[in-house]
């Protein structure tokens, strides 16, 4: 279980470096640029929800750091969470290689080659306990590689 608990604590800190990108990035996107011609509302939306994203992120990270031991199965709660963090993050990923413009957020040409590192992928792991008290360990990758 030590192995679990440091890779749980891993990627609380990819999370928190995911932070930091999602603190870069708006400049990066020269986002105040482009929603210049949105209406004012649209644009409060995108802010509010950027911010509330970096929040959720830093309250991911917080418990990857703060409770390693019980997101590896020391508790059910931490098995549900666990379980809960792997499918928000697949879900992200499939988000990014079904929906997202591939020009500006470029997607791997094979899974495995994503999972194996091709890019400038972050790795993260999750890991849960499913019913069957089997562990399941997840790779998902965050892309934060060039954008424009």
């Amino acid at each position: 279980m030590n192995h679990l608990v440091e890779a749980i604590r891993v990627a609380g800190v990819i999370q928190l470096v995911i932070i930091a990108v999602n603190l870069l990035l708006p400049g990066r996107l020269r986002v105040r640029e482009q929603l210049a011609t949105a209406p004012r509302l649209i644009r409060q939306i995108f802010y509010a929800h950027w911010a509330y994203i970096v929040l959720v992120l830093g309250l991911f990270s917080a418990l990857c750091l703060a409770f390693p031991a019980e997101l590896a199965g020391a508790c059910g709660l931490g098995r549900f969470l666990s379980a809960f963090l792997a499918t928000f993050w697949l879900s992200r990923l499939a988000v990014q290689w079904a929906y997202y413009d591939p020009r500006y957020a470029p997607r791997q040409s094979h899974v495995g080659q994503s999972l194996l590192g091709g890019g400038d992928d972050l790795k993260h792991c999750l890991c849960a306990r499913g019913w069957t008290g089997r562990w399941s360990c997840f790779v998902l990758v965050k892309n934060v590689g060039p954008v424009l």
